[in-house]
């Protein structure tokens, strides 16, 4: 548990404000960039890469900005990624 920096009143981590006072503890906005991304949702991007990425960016664009936008440009670096490996494999197979 957390305590209020203004009445000293013991409040819940997740407050946005105290229920003592009423004065605010957190903004929305850093409430929303505070919450937990499963790192499961970090695989969608690397095995689906740019359709991945977009899918987790729609997801959590609203619950975690950072994340989401950090998920998007895995999605688009895995596809350059799956992109290179594949030109390298035809290179060789083909003797490009």
């Amino acid at each position: 548990m957390a305590f209020c920096p203004y009445c000293g009143k013991e409040v819940s981590p997740q407050a946005v404000s105290c229920p003592n006072c009423g004065h605010p503890l957190r903004t929305p906005e850093v409430a929303k960039l505070s919450e937990s991304v499963s790192g499961w949702w970090w695989l969608l991007p690397i095995f689906m890469a740019w359709v991945g990425g977009l899918i987790t960016y729609v997801v959590f664009k609203d619950r975690n900005a950072r994340a989401a936008k950090k998920m998007l440009v895995l999605g688009i670096v895995m596809s350059a990624v799956f992109y290179l490996v594949t030109l390298a494999i035809f290179a060789v197979l083909f003797r490009l």
